[in-house]
């Protein structure tokens, strides 16, 4: 920014050289004043009082034209300037134009003013005339060199003006590209943070995942040991009733067994006791049928037994291989039970991150509507400055350009300006930094409300996707994304969105009811039925009058 330091210093000096010029020439004009006492006044022609004012002029156009951005371009351009008088004419120095040489042409000038002082005084010196026509002769060269003078600083002013746009335009351009690389930083490090927090929420959604997936299989399984525990219940109580049928069938056996030979026995007494008289070959057969019959009585007897004891094995083992399932049974319960209270502690974990989460969001946007409006704030009283500063300079120009009388205090002037156009500088500069972190909050904020909006929906989501294991395992319908609130939604929107909710949460606690019980579900069958039967039975029955 060097060369922004030249440029100004180079308009500081042009200013002050011109202060100085317009001093001299002020100046000027009172030294024929002082000649009073001589008899002789000078006499002007007024062909040469026109010469000097086109070489003024002339002198003027070529200074603005110098000074314009072209001005590097000449620095060959000579202009002479020709005074004439009655007796001859002398020739002034020449003007040497170029963007580096403003302070040689400034003391140019100020050496053709003193050449056209000189030159009058040497006209003064030939010719006489009267008092009045010197003096008017005096004021109007005094009128006709402030009007250049003026020509000239309005000339100078409004250069410097256009230099001063280009300098603001420049810097306004340099902040602004500072200000979109450090945006684009801060992009990068959201992009950054937003990675981050993706990748969170791919893990916490994998993790709720597996444990709805371990869930389900948990469940599963519960269910095949149920069913399996059912199964062998069944097939226990049918073994059970087939043993105590098995022993009743043997107890009645044992008696019949016990009765027939009893029988016999009884049998075999009576024909001992008839006597010896029969004959031996018909009780050895006897004795050895009753030999036969008893020994089958006896194997049959001991397969009873056998078959006894195998059942009773079998009942033993029915009972342990129960006693085992249910142990397992009671392990599964436990280990389903521990982990679904893990599960719930995570979720609780997760709501009160969420809640976090959103109270966050909330103070952030109440942080940002804060400082939106103190940017407001700020940039309506750096506008209202602003317009005041652009009035007084108005007014400060307006004088300038109605009273060519005041140019004795023309120094100040420029010093005010010059201030004015400074605190001016100072005070866009300001305004264009405010409004710059106006929309740099402005884009904080919209990321900050975008960020907010997806944790909302990811949070919805999550919750939407956790499973009950007491509730139905149906998938419930999700809230559509339009009819979610939001901390910007007015009042008659939220009413709406709630009713809505309220509306939705209602049906859908029918509907979960209704899945519950089936016996009222199959009643409201029924009397829907029975209504629409008796519709139809009143409408077809009734004729009309």
């Amino acid at each position: 920014m060097s060369w922004i330091s030249d440029l100004a210093g180079r308009a500081e000096n042009i200013l002050n050289k011109l202060d100085q010029n317009a001093a001299n020439v002020l100046q000027q004009p009172n030294r024929p004043e002082s000649t009073k006492s001589e008899t002789e006044e000078p006499r002007i022609d007024p062909i040469s009082t026109e010469t000097i004012r086109r070489n003024l002029s002339s002198n003027s156009l070529s200074l603005s034209r110098s000074l314009t951005p072209k001005r590097s371009a000449r620095n060959d351009l000579n202009v002479p300037m020709k005074i004439e008088n009655g007796e001859g004419s002398v020739k002034s120095d020449k003007l040497s134009g170029g963007g580096s040489n403003i302070s040689s042409r400034r003391s140019s000038i100020g050496s053709r003013t003193d050449g056209t002082v000189i030159e009058q005084e040497m006209t003064s010196s030939t010719h006489s005339n009267s008092k009045t026509s010197n003096q008017d002769l005096s004021l109007e060269r005094e009128l006709a060199a402030m009007k250049i003078i003026l020509a000239e600083v309005t000339a100078e002013r409004n250069e410097l003006q256009g230099d001063l746009d280009v300098l603001q335009a420049q810097i306004k351009q340099s902040g602004a590209e500072n200000r979109i690389r450090e945006l684009e930083q801060l992009v990068d490090a959201l992009a950054v943070e937003r990675d981050e927090v993706t990748k969170e929420r791919d893990q916490i959604k994998s993790s709720v995942d597996e444990y709805i997936k371990s869930i389900s299989e948990l469940e599963t399984n519960l269910s095949k040991v149920r069913q399996s525990i059912i199964e062998l219940t069944e097939k226990s109580d049918w073994q059970t009733k087939e043993i105590s049928q098995k022993s009743i069938e043997l107890q009645e056996y044992r008696k019949k067994a016990q009765a027939t030979l009893q029988m016999k026995e009884k049998i075999i007494e009576e024909l001992k006791a008839k006597g010896s008289s029969t004959d031996q070959n018909l009780d050895n057969n006897n004795e050895k049928i009753l030999n036969m019959e008893i020994n089958g009585l006896r194997q049959e007897n001991q397969h009873l037994r056998d078959e006894m004891k195998n059942l009773h094995d079998q009942i033993e083992s029915s009972k342990a291989f129960i006693e085992n399932l249910e142990q397992q049974l009671n392990d599964k319960t436990a280990e389903i039970s521990s982990i679904h209270n893990a599960n719930r502690e995570k979720l609780t974990i997760e709501q009160r991150r969420a809640q976090q989460f959103e109270s966050e969001n909330l103070i952030l946007n109440q942080e940002l509507n804060a400082v939106r409006d103190e940017m407001n704030r700020q940039q309506k009283s750096f506008s209202a400055r602003l317009h005041e500063k652009t009035n007084e300079l108005m007014k400060l120009r307006s004088q300038m350009s109605e009273s060519p009388t005041l140019l004795s205090d023309n120094g100040n002037f420029e010093n005010r300006m010059q201030s004015l156009t400074q605190a001016l500088v100072k005070k866009q500069a300001a305004l264009e930094t405010v409004t710059a972190e106006r929309n740099a909050m402005r884009l904080q904020l919209e990321k900050v409300e975008d960020q907010l909006r997806h944790l909302m929906v990811e949070q919805r989501q999550q919750r939407s996707q956790i499973i009950n294991v007491n509730d139905t395992d149906d998938v419930k319908a999700q809230m559509p994304l339009l009819m979610q609130e939001n901390p910007f939604d007015t009042n008659v929107t939220r009413r709406v969105k709630r009713a809505y909710t309220s509306l939705d949460s209602a049906g859908i606690r029918l509907g979960v009811f209704l899945r519950r019980y089936p016996l009222v579900r199959i009643m409201v069958f029924i009397y829907i039925a029975f209504l629409h039967l008796w519709v139809m039975f009143v409408l077809l029955s009734s004729t009309p009058s």
